[in-house]
């Protein structure tokens, strides 16, 4: 929802836990691997919709990704 918002509203960064998140055993996120899959899709497909201007770089550790760089296209 979030990304959907951010084309159309300025957010500032707030420095400090708004929230905790209850982990128990039938957590979605416990599912690791889709998990990161989701989160390459949608990184992917927010890009896209920002203009295609840069290109994420993924690592893993483990099965958890991590964005570890966007690379500026040149168009």
């Amino acid at each position: 929802m979030l990304l959907k918002l951010i084309p159309f509203y300025q957010f500032v960064w707030i420095d400090e836990l708004m929230l905790y998140h209850r982990k128990h055993q039938k957590n979605n996120t416990n599912h690791v691997k889709e998990t990161a899959d989701c989160l390459k899709s949608t990184i992917e497909e927010t890009l896209r919709n920002w203009g295609n201007v840069y290109a994420p770089v993924f690592r893993y550790e483990g099965e958890c990704i991590i964005l570890d760089d966007l690379i500026y296209i040149d168009v």
